[in-house]
Parts: structure tokens; sequence; C-alpha cells
């Protein structure tokens, strides 16, 4: 039986896990082994009780916050930058492969991961966002369009790394830092709109990864309206504003807060939501939701897009920011900074509420991907992803 390993290296909550699921599902019934080499384990159990899951390694390294303004910066702030800790975390995904005797690697988030592979001679897949799979030129662009590279001494240092690295396993070195990417088979799985970076005239988009069905399913009123749904983490800034905001909302508010201690749940519960801290079953929510708001992960948000469900994202990291940049500037999703020193949660929660414009505008790519049909999409990539090597 051939096996399959798919690996996160990078992202929180359980975006990543969660676009496996169907991926997963579809390999095992084709008689396939799959194991899981996962960055956190805390959300494996969504997976089922028989998947096999094993923490990914981690960089003997203390990661140093700085402005990353490319993929690079954000490579180097992972211990990329540093000699002897690249080339030990380097081994140590090597190891992890040879041990599980790994037939195909499929990564996703794991730029090291495909780099093990690619040092180890192993097939090798990278699927993901546009973030995730950034544009493969001499140098990765900036996350901002127009703004500042990151200083090329960042990319320099960075690609000396990496091949002494690889030099060091007696593997072939890189003639630039998009031949992480490049040298493996690359399935960009978002729709050209969500793309974080410009559009790619050359690229072929598989549309989003993403379970819509997993946890327990919405427990919505039936004489409650508008209906409300927010799925909110503790690294929103501005957690508690945004919650009161939520509160004076009109309607049925559920909100999905990951990670809340019971004394935070007490403390929250003047506010008179109902606050979840289980996953909750999207397919439910947005069967009956009038909004949504997010920290802008690209598997909700896509989903939105698909129902024509109103959505507002409150990004907290990098790869958000460049999501809800995108979304907002093309009117289909509100976006709020909630670093800003007043952000204004109500104002922006009405207009979402209300605004014909946006209302309009998810319409229009509802109808426009009313065609996209899981299934076909996740059959037709499991076939693109084994046949080059298990024909």
């Amino acid at each position: 039986m051939k096996r399959i390993v798919f690996c996160t290296e990078l992202g929180g909550n359980y975006g990543h896990i969660s676009g496996f699921i169907k991926l997963y599902e579809c390999l095992v019934a084709q008689g396939f082994e799959v194991i899981f080499i996962l960055r956190s384990l805390q959300f494996a159990q969504l997976l089922g009780e028989h998947a096999k899951c094993f923490q990914a390694p981690v960089p003997n390294f203390v990661p140093v916050r700085r402005e990353t303004y490319s993929y690079s910066g954000l490579l180097s702030s992972m211990g990329y930058s540093d000699e002897p800790v690249f080339a030990e975390y380097l081994g140590a995904w090597r190891e992890l492969f040879k041990s599980y005797k790994v037939d195909l690697v499929v990564a996703d988030h794991a730029p090291t991961a495909l780099l093990a592979a690619h040092s180890l001679g192993l097939p090798a897949c990278a699927i993901g966002t546009g973030f995730v799979l950034p544009p493969a030129g001499g140098k990765f662009p900036p996350f901002v369009s127009g703004g500042v590279h990151t200083a090329d001494t960042i990319d320099s240092t960075v690609l000396s790394v990496v091949n002494k690295a690889l030099d060091s396993f007696q593997s072939s070195p890189l003639l630039s830092l998009g031949d992480i990417f490049t040298r493996s088979n690359q399935f960009l799985c978002t729709f050209p709109e969500m793309d974080h970076y410009d559009f790619r005239p050359d690229a072929d988009y598989w549309g989003p990864l993403f379970s819509a069905d997993m946890a327990d399913e919405a427990d919505w009123p039936n004489d409650s309206e508008p209906k409300i749904f927010a799925y909110l983490t503790p690294k929103v800034r501005s957690l508690t504003l945004a919650l009161t905001a939520l509160a004076q909302l009109p309607g049925y508010k559920l909100v999905h807060v990951p990670g809340l201690s019971a004394q935070d749940l007490a403390d929250y519960q003047h506010l008179g939501l109902n606050i979840v801290t289980s996953p909750v079953n999207i397919k439910s929510v947005l069967a009956k939701a009038s909004l949504i708001v997010s920290q802008g992960g690209a598997g909700l948000a896509s989903q939105c897009m698909l129902a024509g469900v109103r959505h507002v994202m409150i990004p907290t990291q990098m790869e958000q920011k460049m999501l809800a940049r995108k979304m907002s500037a093309q009117g289909l999703a509100y976006a709020i900074d909630p670093n800003a020193d007043s952000p204004n949660y109500p104002a922006v929660f009405n207009r979402a509420l209300t605004c014909p414009v946006l209302g309009k505008n998810i319409a229009l790519m509802r109808n426009k991907y009313a065609g996209f049909v899981q299934d076909e999409q996740i059959a037709a990539l499991v076939e693109e992803i084994v046949s080059p090597f298990f024909a």
C-alpha cells in the first residue's frame, strides 16, 4: 500500500486541517494509506478517530518579531537565516520521512517539508492558497502590492543557508528561493478573486479546499432575524469591543471563540451572546446566516462567497490582512483593523448587514461559481496528485 503524508508547518487554528479532510477521505477510499504530520495536534481529532497524526518538527530557534515584507522574510523569521538551526530542522523533517517510509509528500504551508522531500528524492506536491504558494520568480513579491521588498541581504542569506544545508545532505542547490515550490507539483487551491497576490494568468485555479460539514450543527432559533455568526479568537486585540458590538446588533448571535476559559465565558455572559468554544458546522451556519464575522481565513471566506453570505473580516496576521484587503477592494467583504486606536465595529457591522452593493457583489460571485462542485474538485485533485507517481 502506498503511503502519502500530509504536512503542515505554518498557520494556526484548524483551517489547514479542515482543508485536508475531503482529500484524505478520497485517498483512503482509493486504497492509499495517509498519515499526517501537523504543526499542532490540538485539532487533530477533527480528522477522525482513525487518522494517524504526528507532531511536526519544531526549529530550535527563538523567533524574532520583525516586520516581514515578503515570504523570504517569513522564512527568515522561522530560522532560515541561521545555518546550524536550519540544518538541524531540515534534518528532522528528513528523518521523519525516512522513518515513516513515505512514498509521496503533500505539503500545505510546509516549505521545509518540500525541501526535505527534494533532498531525499521523494515526489512532492505543494497545495494551498495563494499565500501558501507565492508567485515564484527571481524573488518572492512583496506582501503588499507596490510595497517594500524584503532586503536583498535576507533573500541571499536565506538562499545561502538553505543551499548549505542541502549540500550537507548531498542534494542539488536551489537556483532561487522560488525553487522551494517549483520543484514540486503545485495546486493553487483558491479562486482568482481570492488570490492573496495579483491574478496569475498562467495559473490553474482549482478552487478552495474546505470542510463545511464537520462538527456539531448550529442551533439557530426559528423566530429570530437576522442570524449572525462570528468565528473569532483571543488573537483579536480588541476582542471585547468586537463582542460588545456584536451584542448590539439585532437578531440572534452565535459566536465561536476557541480557547476561552470558563472565567472568560462567565465574563462575557452579560452580553447575551451564545458563545461556544467547540467548532461549529459551517454548512448549517451558512444555510441561515445573514452575516459572518471572522478573522479572514480563506476557507470560511470562500464558503461565504459560494453561499452568497455577507462577510466582515477582522484580520490579525499577514495572510488574513492580504485576503481582507483583496476582498474589500473588490466589494466582496468589509474589513476592520483590530489594532486601530478605535476600531468602529458597530458602524461596520451595521453597514455590512444592510449595504445593497455588498449584497449585489456577493450574489454575483455566488452565481459565477454556482457550478463549483466540491466532490468533482476533490476527485480531479486526487487524480492529478497521485497519477504522475502511482499510475
